[in-house]
């Protein structure tokens, strides 16, 4: 019966000690890591440059990483002039 009672304080005071120990972190958001100074390159294009004659209605462009999807819009110039809006979609690294 003392054996008991002895486990049953080691169990509480073992509980309470973790809770003491892993309930009081500080949670902060991540730090992010170093600033990416390099940007984004195009790796691959669809169809290819100088295709010319190109009858499909869609083209695709990979980059090297994942892109902010507001600055490729802001930066996309197409000439001569497409009639429409044009739309986009994405796919990982991939437009």
């Amino acid at each position: 019966m003392l054996l008991k009672q002895i486990n049953k304080k080691r169990t509480f005071i073992f509980f309470l000690l973790s809770f003491a120990l892993f309930g009081c972190a500080n949670q902060l958001p991540p730090t992010g890591g170093d600033v990416d100074r390099l940007p984004p390159e195009i790796v691959e294009v669809f169809p290819p440059d100088g295709t010319t004659n190109y009858e499909k209605d869609y083209f695709e462009i990979k980059f090297s990483e994942y892109v902010d999807k507001r600055s490729v819009r802001d930066a996309i110039f197409i000439s001569p002039f497409i009639e429409g809006a044009l739309e986009l979609s994405w796919s990982g690294k991939s437009m």
